[in-house]
């Protein structure tokens, strides 16, 4: 007998670099590389030349969404795999769902968001609902990190759902291989109190973001403390304008869009992060990435979570009205004793290794 053929995958993604989903997807693709798959990777303005790697343009207009969707479902027709992933149920993967759908391939959905709750418009809210109901049946499973979406999703269909946590790379997000002060010192802020937010800008990563602009206008505004905001997106220009508009802010720095590969090196630099969620539906299915990604460099986190964050991660984030009514090294002295113990849950359920058995234990291989 000759030797085994690699199983072939095909991983689409509909978003790009701009779009939490888009780190997700990245990761589900690293743990069936290393699973030992030969996967194919689709994803929208993907910059790299990157084998295994298939990059569709997508502009921002109406014609542009249309044409990727379209060269998507063209991808899926043709492209030789004995499996589909298409992430997320949306007008965007409407036609590569229906294409895998016709080719008779076992199709997988990734499901890591309400999406219809973050849509800007009540027309897009109403078609994303309505594709979620269409299209969940016809899947042979769903695949997500959340008991909320599960349910969810079983309510709408779905014939199979199983688990698949959300991950963050624990390599990279180590702060073993980072020294704090020496990012402090590469950006100019070793004189500051740098508190710190990373996020997507978009509608729904930077939905939340105006509590923690009024937050820390009110208390930290003086010249010793200093917002690192990491990432960048189409919401940037909207999100800056009202930093230095609404809120007459001119201690912070934004980084535009980095690789992800260096955003633990802004992490590091930061002496409190902060996260925000406000309770309702579309948060409390989140496992939120950013989080994870904190914790993950045992950083001491203030502000507000619900849902399925709460849950898994609540206790390692503190109320603002801590920062309030503290000492702020006090604060941070109290709060470091449960980083260590996190960074080990975070490892054990939360890496690329538990993606990829995750990925196992579904007979994926």
């Amino acid at each position: 007998m000759g030797p085994k053929t690699k199983k072939k995958i095909l991983l689409i993604n509909s978003l790009d670099e701009r779009y939490g989903s888009t780190y997700r997807a990245r990761s589900i693709w690293h743990a069936l590389r290393s699973l030992g798959l030969e996967c194919t990777y689709v994803e929208s303005n993907y910059r790299e030349d990157t084998p295994g790697v298939i990059s569709v343009r997508q502009d921002d207009s109406l014609w542009g969404y249309l044409r990727a969707s379209l060269r998507r479902a063209v991808i899926v027709l043709r492209e030789s795999c004995q499996g589909i992933i298409i992430q997320k149920i949306t007008p965007l993967t409407f036609f590569a769902i229906i294409s895998a759908f016709l080719r008779g391939k076992p199709l997988i959905v990734d499901w890591d968001d309400l999406d219809a709750e973050f849509q800007r418009t009540p027309l897009r809210k109403s078609l994303t609902r309505s594709l979620e109901r269409i299209l969940a049946p016809i899947c042979r499973c769903i695949c997500t990190h959340s008991k909320f979406i599960t349910t969810y999703a079983k309510k709408r269909g779905a014939r199979h759902v199983f688990y698949l946590p959300q991950v963050v790379d624990t390599e990279f997000f180590n702060s073993k291989r980072v020294n704090p002060q020496k990012e402090k010192a590469r950006l100019g802020l070793l004189d500051k109190v740098v508190f710190g937010y990373a996020g997507t800008f978009t509608e729904g990563g930077m939905r939340d973001f105006d509590i923690i602009l009024s937050f820390f206008k009110e208390y930290f505004h003086s010249g010793q403390f200093f917002l690192l905001i990491v990432g960048g997106g189409p919401s940037q220009r909207i999100v800056e304008d009202a930093i230095r508009e609404k809120y007459g802010l001119t201690n912070y720095l934004i980084t535009g869009l980095i690789p992800q590969e260096s955003v633990p090196d802004y992490i590091a630099a930061m002496d409190i992060c902060f996260i925000y969620m406000r309770d309702n539906i579309g948060n409390r299915a989140r496992v939120s990435l950013k989080l994870l990604e904190y914790l993950a460099m045992q950083k001491v986190v203030f502000g507000q979570v619900v849902g399925e964050t709460k849950e898994l991660f609540g206790r390692y984030v503190s109320d603002f009205e801590e920062l309030r009514v503290h000492d702020l090294r006090d604060s941070l002295l109290k709060k470091q004793g449960g980083l260590i113990e996190v960074r080990c849950t975070i490892e054990e359920k939360y890496s690329l290794k538990a993606m990829m058995e995750g990925l196992k234990q579904e007979g994926i291989i």
